[in-house]
């Protein structure tokens, strides 16, 4: 699990960052959530601002926060490829409901905006 958590935390610092620069995806309607690498399953986080907590912490610390966060309940994980519903947007970032089938089905989160695509 925490080698699966690197390689998400690794690639969510840098597709954050290019979501920062990058044309963002529309902020409404149903789409599917991408991380645009080969990872099975991307985060998804109950608030926005822990998007940020990732950003700020290193390399060598982001698969603890991410760990730590999970065992509070303030990420959980889908599939890549998952349906989602955009029900809210920030300039980068973007609200989603899971429609995907499955224990997190129905439940909002927040993430980067070129995740959503």
């Amino acid at each position: 699990m925490a080698s699966r958590t690197v390689k998400i935390g690794c690639v969510f610092l840098a597709l954050l960052v290019i979501g920062l620069i990058a044309e963002l995806p529309p902020r409404s309607g149903v789409a599917i959530l991408d991380a645009g690498v080969d990872v099975a399953q991307v985060p998804v986080f109950t608030r926005p601002e822990l998007i940020d907590e990732v950003v700020r912490a290193d390399d060598s610390r982001v698969t603890g926060v991410l760990l730590v966060m999970q065992l509070k309940g303030e990420v959980f994980y889908v599939d890549q490829g998952c349906e989602v519903a955009v029900v809210g947007s920030t300039r980068n970032r973007r609200k989603v409901q899971i429609l995907c089938p499955g224990p997190v089905f129905g439940m909002t989160g927040w993430v980067p905006a070129l995740w959503v695509k």
